[in-house]
């Protein structure tokens, strides 16, 4: 998979056509009346598709700078696979006329956002489209369905006139409420494992050769989509995506008799593997196409709504909240660039590469970025789960601000923050991984690195029009790092971390706010203490 593409690039072209339909009901044990249908999602299997540009109609609100389509979808499985958000754990199999019929009922006037897939022709990737849609119509007697609608968004860039494709599946999510934001979660893979474990009722579930993006589109209203490379951090923001109740997901691909079949799970325990490029989950079954044990090729993992992707702060675009200056110290100066590096950010359960700090070349000028109130944001250079980190939470309304320097995600370069003027810790120093104004190594400190007796996170009300500064690899003068919370010596957090046994650390020699030259003896081994 490609870089995540606006879909404005794309030049398709054609004309729609409309068809009738008539009723008929649901079948499955778990169907639900459509009044309460805006909780499915519904998937439509057929066995060849068309997609062309489309005449502009009316009926569709249309964004600026995304492409109006018609997609034709050939050989359409009448017995489509539905299955619910979360919480709720309801999966069935239900009739695509009933479904075109029940329109209304499930999406009212808000039109309602796709996912559609297909092999390419000619190659064996995939193209993954973000749709927006409008009703569809069906000419039951060709088993014919015919959509129209928005692209949102595309895993590769196609131009092409007449796009003709086989095996498709399309994908509808449901709408959520004008003030919820959810997400769905997409994942791309060469093949997938779907097997059986000792637990009855337990499956594994195993993505092999993964495309390194994970893509987040909007459950419509919203119409914003968003990618991020599967590693670490996806492991890490699992429980606060999925806090309200485990997801649910449906994964699909081609069998190897060439079929391609649908399995609708519930996921748990995501473990990455980046020796073997593969990610695995537990997993229990809600609804199936196929056996287990199968094998998937070109496999595709939709997870039902995480928080929503409106919640991606833009850091270099915004005004107000909190400035924070970056400034490149790590290399040489050069007209060419030569020493540059890239600074990752997460806000609240997103990782993101904003374009003001990438290539930030050495010795250039401070780059400047507006943090949004109600946000907590960290910043890397480095790969997540070995770099060094600095946070600072943002508070809103008048809430106070923390800030700190962190290594319990590794230590790769050092770092200086300079808080706003009028701070009680104007500056934390960490020249190296034994600076303890800084969240120590796990390593370094294991009996109580999570939450040390006294925490190196400082906070108190905002300064107003105060600005934060980050220097990576220090600045040029900074000799020593300025001490914190632990001392100067690992054994003022005793082990098992029990703090009514701390030292009060303000008492001990060397320690209490930073010195700011770092030049009084004050080292990182304290001497008498």
């Amino acid at each position: 998979m490609e870089k995540w593409t606006k879909a404005g690039a794309f030049f398709l072209a054609g004309v729609f056509v409309a068809f009738g339909v008539s009723g008929c009901g649901d079948s499955g044990s778990n169907s639900v009346p459509p009044e309460t249908g805006t909780n499915r999602v519904h998937m439509i299997s057929a066995a060849s598709g068309n997609i062309t540009r489309a005449v502009e109609r009316e009926s569709l609100a249309l964004p600026a700078d995304n492409e109006s389509f018609t997609l034709t979808m050939e050989a359409v499985e009448e017995e489509i696979i539905w299955y619910s958000d979360r919480p709720g754990r309801e999966a069935g199999k239900g009739d695509l006329v009933k479904l075109i019929n029940s329109w209304g009922s499930y999406y009212g006037e808000t039109q309602p956002n796709a996912v559609l897939s297909f092999l390419i022709p000619g190659t064996q990737d995939m193209e993954i489209l973000y749709l927006m849609l409008d009703r569809p119509e069906y000419d039951r007697t060709q088993k014919s369905l015919r959509l129209s609608g928005l692209i949102l968004d595309s895993t590769k860039a196609i131009s092409l006139e007449d796009l003709n494709f086989e095996t498709c599946v399309l994908s509808i999510l449901n709408n959520v409420g004008e003030e919820e934001d959810a997400s769905t979660i997409i994942q791309h893979s060469g093949k997938a494992v779907i097997s059986t474990t000792a637990t009855n009722g337990e499956y594994m579930v195993s993505l092999e050769g993964l495309i390194p993006e994970t893509v987040f589109v909007e459950n419509a209203p919203g119409r914003n989509a968003y990618s991020e490379t599967v590693g670490p951090f996806f492991v890490d923001q699992w429980e606060k995506r999925f806090a309200g109740g485990l997801p649910n997901a449906s994964l699909y691909g081609i069998t190897q008799s060439g079929e391609n079949d649908i399995y609708i799970l519930t996921l748990r325990d995501p473990i990455i593997d980046p020796q073997t490029n593969s990610i695995r989950y537990s997993a229990s079954l809600l609804e199936r196409e196929g056996d287990i044990p199968v094998s998937l090729e070109a496999a595709i993992l939709l997870i039902d709504s995480s928080q929503g992707v409106e919640a991606i702060p833009d850091i270099c675009g915004s005004t107000g909240g909190r400035t924070l200056f970056i400034t490149n110290n790590c290399g040489t100066k050069s007209d060419a660039c030569t020493d540059k590096k890239s600074v990752h950010v997460s806000s609240n359960t997103f990782q993101f590469e904003p374009a003001c700090l990438q290539n930030l070349c050495a010795g250039s000028d401070p780059v400047t970025v507006n943090l949004p109130e109600g946000n907590n944001y960290a910043f890397w250079a480095g790969d997540y789960g070995s770099s060094t980190m600095c946070e600072i939470n943002v508070g809103k309304g008048g809430g106070w601000d923390a800030y700190d320097l962190s290594f319990n995600k590794g230590f790769d370069i050092g770092m200086t923050l300079v808080a706003p003027k009028g701070m009680t810790v104007p500056k934390i120093v960490a020249k190296t991984n034994k600076a303890y104004g800084a969240y120590p190594l796990p390593s370094t400190l294991p009996d109580c690195w999570a939450a040390p007796c006294t925490q190196p996170n400082y906070s108190q009300p905002p300064v107003p029009g105060g600005t934060y500064h980050l220097y990576l690899c220090n600045q040029p003068d900074e000799e020593a790092s300025t001490p914190g919370t632990y001392g100067c010596a690992l054994n003022e957090c005793p082990p098992g971390g029990d703090m009514n046994k701390c030292t009060d650390w303000k008492t001990l020699p060397c320690q209490g706010t930073p010195k700011l030259t770092g030049k009084d003896g004050c080292e990182e081994t304290c001497p008498g203490t």
